[in-house]
């Protein structure tokens, strides 16, 4: 019994190693990390004009066909656009989403007026856990911000940029879209999991 436990410890502390390496990473880009108290969970990621074709010929590997795939490069460095409103608040970049479309049919995008929503959760106390805005009042008011359709077709990418946020927590993220085939029906798509940091407020 004894051997097992010490076999336990050893494979506990090789993992929180594992974890700590992991969020060095993410943060030896020079991130500067975006104030927990302005986030907001509608407006986390900004979509990036840029080409995406060398990222697919690199993640031929990984890239499933007849799927919508979020993919999360968390090592990467992408600029905000100046316009941003991260830019604005001196933040000037983040990591690198892709969102594909490698299936045959369009898919509709959960959004806010036109603004495709992607969620952020974080695996906290043993279950995964959405990560809410700091101040709660920042819920859109106008339910008609929803309605609108918002369709990624076949063939098709999204590239978005997130910037890490200010926390005292390391944990492990993923980030999740959804896909309204209508109102009663919404699948489901995560991402890649990653190592960041977050403040414990933002946890739902």
């Amino acid at each position: 019994m004894s051997g097992l436990s010490s076999k336990n410890k050893i494979i506990k502390i090789f993992v929180v190693i594992i974890q700590i390496v992991c969020f060095r990473q993410i943060n030896s880009q020079n991130y500067k990390c975006f104030d927990y108290k302005l986030y907001n969970v509608f407006y986390d990621v900004v979509q990036i004009k840029e080409s995406v074709d060398s990222y697919i010929e690199n993640d031929q590997k990984i890239l499933k066909t007849d799927s919508l795939q979020l993919i999360v490069y968390s090592n990467s460095k992408l600029e905000f656009q100046k316009n941003s409103s991260y830019k604005r608040n001196g933040i000037d970049s983040g990591f690198k989403i892709i969102l594909m479309n490698n299936s045959s049919n369009d898919i509709n995008l959960y959004n806010m007026d036109g603004r495709v929503i992607i969620y952020r959760q974080v695996f906290h106390n043993n279950e995964w856990k959405n990560v809410k805005s700091y101040n709660e009042n920042q819920y859109p008011f106008c339910g008609n911000s929803f309605l609108r359709e918002k369709v990624i077709k076949s063939d098709e990418h999204y590239i978005f940029a997130a910037p890490c946020i200010e926390g005292e927590v390391n944990a492990k993220f993923r980030m999740v879209v959804l896909c309204t085939k209508s109102i009663n029906e919404v699948s489901v798509v995560y991402s890649n999991e990653f190592y960041s940091s977050l403040n414990t407020k933002l946890i739902e």
